[in-house]
């Protein structure tokens, strides 16, 4: 029997689908999948943008002195889930998670992660599907 759900149910019900991968923020050897990653990155961005609005509306429009104390609090309590949910989804991908550490390169390293992130999941390794392909040639280095 199927059980007709309210709009605030439904509602409910996808806010804690795109929290899920944030709040497992101390597992980096799991996966994730790219609509979850996706999902999960939409709601932090709102997170950081409620965050701005409420700066704006409680301190005013203008800032010069003062930092964004509400935009910084989310943005640093998202740091540690955002970073591990960018190593499971690079895992997903194939990819390995040592390339995170290109966020430090600006917009030529945040340009890769952002294709690998969009990438489709992999079997495996990315080593695993190029021989799967037949793609991989070995190398024997003599010495």
């Amino acid at each position: 029997m199927l059980v007709r759900q309210s709009r605030a149910e439904r509602v409910l019900m996808a806010l804690s689908c795109a929290a899920a991968p944030l709040l497992d923020c101390t597992d980096v050897t799991g996966r994730v999948g790219r609509r979850s990653f996706w999902s999960a990155m939409l709601l932090a961005a709102g997170l950081v943008a409620m965050g701005y609005a409420m700066d704006w509306f409680l301190f005013g429009s203008v800032q010069l002195a003062r930092p964004d104390f509400f935009a910084c609090f989310f943005g640093g309590v998202l740091a540690l889930p955002l970073l591990t949910l960018g190593v499971r989804r690079l895992r997903d991908a194939g990819r390995n998670a040592w390339l995170m550490l290109l966020l430090f390169l600006p917009v030529l390293g945040w340009l890769l992660l952002a294709r690998w992130w969009c990438a489709p999941s992999g079997s495996g390794t990315a080593l695993a599907r190029l021989r799967s392909r037949g793609c991989c040639a070995t190398v024997t280095l003599s010495g």
